[in-house]
Order: C-alpha cells, then sequence, then structure tokens
C-alpha cells in the first residue's frame, strides 16, 4: 500500500507520460512511479501485479500496466486507479 500511495504522490508531483518510463521533464507513467518509490525490485513487482488486477477489474481488455497506461488520455484516470490499488491493498494487510 505505501509504495502505491507513494507512486500516487510522484504521478501528481512530477506529472504524468506515456510511452516510456519517464520523460525530459521528468514526468512518470505508472510503471516509472513504482520503480521511482519502491525499496526493491520485489516490491515495485508485488506494487505492479496488484494494480493491474485493479486495472483488470474495470478495464477488462487490459493486458499490461504499460500498455492500459499508455491508453489514458489524461492523469485523472491513472491517478484514480492507482489511488483504489493502494487502498486495495491497504484493505488486505500489504
Amino acid at each position: 500500500a505505501d509504495v502505491l500511495r507513494r507512486a500516487h504522490t510522484r504521478l501528481q508531483e512530477a506529472g504524468w507520460c506515456t510511452g516510456r518510463l519517464r520523460d525530459e521533464q521528468g514526468a512518470v507513467c505508472l510503471i516509472g512511479a513504482i520503480r521511482a518509490t519502491a525499496t526493491s525490485r520485489g516490491q515495485a513487482d508485488d506494487a505492479c501485479a496488484l494494480l493491474l488486477a485493479v486495472i483488470q477489474a474495470e478495464f477488462t481488455s487490459a493486458q499490461t500496466v504499460p500498455s492500459w497506461n499508455d491508453q489514458q488520455r489524461d492523469p485523472q484516470t491513472v491517478l484514480r486507479v492507482l489511488d483504489q490499488a493502494a487502498n486495495t491493498a491497504a484493505a488486505r494487510g500489504i
């Protein structure tokens, strides 16, 4: 839950981008935000797996976090889903 909350803050502060982990201005995609805030690769992988499950519950055609991120038009939906994933993780005690 903490990684997902920190990733949410990172996206809000740095900005959101598509097509790459980070752009020239410092904006990040979902994976870039998670990787930047996780303390280990395993922690990032776990956060991404939970995030994908939350995404797929609402967007059934989503195949990966990066492809879903790149299909979005603005950061509002991205931030909402990231917040939802953080709340799901917190409710599960992870």
